[in-house]
C-alpha cells in the first residue's frame, strides 16, 4: 500500500471524473496546510488576482472611454 502519491498533473486532472478532482483538491489542500506561511501565500495570491482583475477592468474601461476623451479635447 502506498502512503504517498504524486499530485496529478493538470492534463490528468482535466480527464479525471469529478469525484477524483474533488478528492485531489481536498488532499492537496490538506498537504499544503502543513507548510508554514500557506495562509500568507494564499492572501498574496488573492491580492494579486484582485489587482489583475482591477487592471483588466481599468484597461477595458479606458479603452472604451479613450475616444470620448479625445473628442472632448478636440483631438
Amino acid at each position: 500500500m502506498f502512503l504517498e502519491v504524486a499530485p496529478l498533473q493538470a492534463r490528468q486532472l482535466e480527464r479525471a471524473p469529478g469525484w477524483t478532482r474533488v478528492t485531489h483538491e481536498r488532499l492537496f489542500s490538506a498537504h499544503l496546510e502543513g507548510f508554514d506561511g500557506v495562509a500568507e501565500h494564499r492572501a498574496k495570491v488573492t491580492n494579486v488576482a484582485v489587482d489583475l482583475d482591477r487592471f483588466r477592468n481599468r484597461t477595458t474601461h479606458s479603452d472604451r472611454t479613450q475616444p470620448a476623451a479625445r473628442q472632448a479635447l478636440g483631438r
